[in-house]
């Protein structure tokens, strides 16, 4: 039943797509007349006109922590910020009591979910325009409002099962508490996460004009990843201001194991020859961070400073055999990296929080990143002869930015905000040949929102956008599923773009919004492989560079539709994401698209809650993707099938919340494609492989609670 509907929804989804899309013009307008009132109140630190959700809007879908409200804010996307070097441009579009989180490594999701739902008296939306100093760059910010709740808590368990693979249980915690008077939370995780896939493998090589090498296998890939995470952080008063202190230690550690039963026929040598190859990978990850936060506020003003350390310690190794059944020895090799990566961010802001219809934001920060690599890299190609490369690579960054921003309310319909960063670097790479760079970019940014009524409004931006070099990028590495080995380049720029961005956003009633965005970027400088030397034997070695410009464009979709007059409290929820890029490509002499990027996407989820009964049901449908891969030497085309999920929780029993989801119900099927290229993309095809991945239905049984 299942199969037939999804092949059904496959062969007529532009059709469905379509009549949806003019339901929607046609019949919504008309269907909700009554609107979300506009409430205006102070907050603790600034004065704004904001949407609000009480804590009591959630109720019905017992929420146990912050992260689990933000999720059932009507047309709201979570973002939970990036993981760039620095603070500053890392910003997700959720604050905390008007300030930014001052933790990294465990993101945005991790501090929500320490915070229990009965500690947040309500969620603000705040519009661009408005937004605190805090989220600069966020179109639409969500702000928690907190209140003392002496000691509380949340705890889950999550037990997964993914194909053939064996159950794993997570289980998690966290607790909120005042020792003294320091406010204190704390978060502990511990578990497994598994994977299991399946694929066949076809691969054919060209041998001249004669005949073809053709060769086919059987691949299963088992593997679990195994985490541990101790996070915690303390605010308290203090000279006249308030110190927050965070800290947060984690271990990852990643077991893999990819095994393949391989048939060749070999039309040369007239000969069928079987053998295995087995890859076995551990990716074993320590991290370590602490922070302080302190903010003051002087009269109309507030002064925050941010100091912040983190060290990350990771060892990746894999080993690969293949053994041939008509020999008595193993070829094969190995692989090391070791990389030592800190840093150490400190950060100054002073802006106006109230006062006046001008709010300025003056700042410093400075950020010193290093990072130490080594690796080592023996081949075994007989049971006397081995070869074994090794390198060490060191890379220093220094840092700073001064930056003015401010928000400006023109009127009550039209808002503007901006600003202008300067952002100086030094980069150090010490290897066998030093490179030494500077940098200086000016980072300018405008915006304005105009309000078309209480409900709806327009978002412009343009910004000037500098991305942040890849310190892996300066070291080799070795990709083992694909036998490829990429070179270190010194001589790395940052790729940068001017971003254009126009945004309507429709609140049409309490639950329902609509959201569309078009942007269009100019790309300069865009990092992608390419050749970095030609060797005296004619070998390529290959490496990420500086390819050249481009451009993007496309559009993104959110909506939010109540269907109340279909369905008692059921809601659908319908993104869409279209993205075009070109590149020029001076291998091959005319342009392409961005190295994996998707340029069409559809996402949409259908949940309805019997409130009274305690119980949720709905469905998932995540659309099929197809992105491309260019390397130096080889096209890689991936494509994936659409894929459903289904859920359903309750809260009926004992103050438990037990959600069991099923995720891929119809197999996820994945499609990986490589041509391989005789010495790069401008020349013969030399074969192809052909990879074809199944993914079981993925099952979890997650249960959680709150005291």
């Amino acid at each position: 039943m299942v199969d037939k509907v999804y092949k059904y929804f496959v062969v007529n989804k532009n059709k469905l797509i379509l009549k949806l899309s003019v339901f929607l013009v046609l019949v919504s307008p008309f269907t909700y007349l009554n609107t979300l009132a506009t409430e205006i109140e102070q907050s603790i630190e600034f004065e704004l006109t904001n949407s609000n959700y009480p804590a009591s809007f959630f109720s019905k879908y017992n929420p146990k922590n912050a992260f689990e409200m933000v999720e059932r804010i009507p047309g709201f996307s979570f973002d939970g910020g990036t993981q760039a070097r620095g603070f500053g441009g890392n910003a997700g579009n959720v604050l905390i009591d008007a300030a930014r989180p001052t933790s990294k490594s465990g993101g945005l999701h991790s501090v929500l979910k320490r915070i229990p739902a009965n500690q947040v008296i309500r969620i603000e939306i705040i519009r661009s325009g408005s937004i605190a100093a805090e989220a600069q760059g966020q179109s639409v910010v969500a702000n928690i409002i907190r209140k003392q709740s002496g000691t509380s808590g949340t705890w889950a368990s999550n037990l997964l099962q993914n194909g053939s693979s064996n159950a794993e249980l997570t289980l998690e915690g966290t607790l909120s508490s005042q020792l003294g008077s320091w406010d204190t939370n704390l978060e502990v995780a511990i578990g497994n996460s598994p994977d299991y896939r399946r694929a066949k493998l076809e691969s054919i090589k060209n041998i001249g004009n004669i005949e073809d090498i053709y060769s086919n296998a059987t691949e299963s890939l088992a593997s679990v990843d195994r985490k541990f995470i101790l996070a915690g952080e303390a605010t308290n008063n203090f000279n006249l201001g308030k110190l927050a202190l965070s800290a947060r230690i984690s271990n990852d550690k990643v077991k893999t194991n990819t095994q393949r039963s391989i048939v060749v026929l070999n039309p040369l040598l007239n000969e069928v020859t079987d053998f295995n190859w087995d890859l076995r990978e551990i990716d074993d990850t320590d991290v370590g961070e602490f922070g302080i936060d302190w903010a003051q506020s002087i009269k109309d003003w507030k002064w925050r400073t941010v100091g912040l350390v983190s060290v990350e310690d990771r060892v990746y190794k894999n080993k690969t055999e293949t053994h041939d059944f008509k020999e008595v020895f193993r070829r094969g090799d190995r692989y090391q990296q070791d990389y030592l990566s800190t840093e150490i961010i400190a950060r100054s802001t002073l802006n106006k929080v109230s006062g006046s219809n001008f709010k300025p934001e003056f700042g410093f920060e400075i950020a010193k990143n290093q990072l130490e690599t080594e690796y080592k890299f023996s081949e075994i190609d007989s049971p006397s002869n081995s070869n074994t490369v090794s390198g060490k690579i060191k890379v220093q960054e220094l840092r700073g930015e001064i930056f003015a921003n401010f928000n400006y309310a023109y009127n009550d319909f039209l808002k503007l905000e901006g600003g202008l960063t300067l952002e100086l670097s030094n980069l150090d790479v010490s290897r066998d040949a030093s490179a030494k760079n500077s940098f200086q970019f000016w980072k300018p940014r405008i915006a304005a929102t105009y309000a078309i009524d209480d409900n709806s409004n327009i978002n412009f931006e343009a910004v000037y956008r500098v991305s942040q070099l890849n310190f892996n990028d300066f070291a080799a590495s070795n990709q083992a599923s694909d036998q490829n080995v990429v070179s270190g380049n010194p001589n790395l720029e940052p790729d940068k773009r001017t971003d254009i961005s126009l945004i309507y956003d429709w609140s049409f009633s309490e639950r329902g919004s609509l959201k569309v965005e078009g942007f269009y970027s100019f790309r300069f400088d865009k990092l992608e492989q390419i050749v970095l030397y030609t060797d005296e034997l004619g070998i390529n070695h290959k490496g990420i560079g500086n390819l050249g410009n481009g451009l993007s464009w496309g559009t993104n979709t959110d909506l939010s539709l109540p269907l109340d007059y279909i369905i008692d409290n059921g809601l659908l929820e319908i993104r869409h994401m279209y993205f075009h890029s070109s590149l020029f490509d001076p291998m091959i002499g005319h342009h392409r698209k961005v190295t994996d990027s998707s340029p069409n996407w559809l996402f949409f989820k259908f949940r309805q809650d019997f409130i009274e009964h305690k119980f949720s049901w709905g469905f998932e449908y995540a659309g099929g993707s197809f992105n491309t891969v260019y390397r130096v030497d080889e096209r890689v085309l991936t494509r994936s099938n659409s894929r459903f999920k289904l859920f359903a929780e309750t809260s009926r029993f004992f103050g438990m919340k037990a959600k069991l989801e099923i995720s891929d119900i119809n197999h996820g099927h994945y499609k990986r494609t490589r041509y391989l290229y005789s010495k790069d993309r401008s020349g013969s095809v030399l074969g192809s492989e052909v990879s074809r991945q199944t993914q079981k239905p993925e099952i979890m049984l997650s249960i959680s609670g709150a005291f």
